[in-house]
């Protein structure tokens, strides 16, 4: 999926200003791939973090925080892939709390 891409590091606009001759800016926001990002933030967020969208969000760290809940966090993951269009994903929960995602 494209997209406008984050700064990984800071979650803001990842943004990358050109300039033509004249000095006016003729691009400078990032677009690209953006599946990587889109996975990431649906993992993080909570649900209601998106107005739009109230029961969308795992909130991962919620999961990640008890013991015992691998299999809870994996189903999670792969039905809320499924709502936002990723399909029916390959999901792995290690009990380390190591989350693989093929999508």
């Amino acid at each position: 999926m494209t997209g406008i891409l984050l700064n990984e590091e800071t979650g803001d606009l990842a943004i990358n200003i050109i300039r033509d001759a004249n000095g006016k800016i003729v691009s400078g926001l990032t677009v690209g791939d953006a599946d990587y990002q889109n996975i990431r933030l649906l993992l993080l967020s909570n649900k209601g973090d998106f107005k739009e969208h109230p029961i969308l969000g795992v909130g991962v760290e919620r999961y990640l925080k008890s013991v015992g809940r691998e299999h809870d966090l994996r189903r999670e993951i792969a039905v809320q892939l499924d709502a936002v269009g990723y399909g029916k994903a390959d999901v792995t929960v290690t009990k380390d709390g190591i989350v693989d995602i093929n999508v």
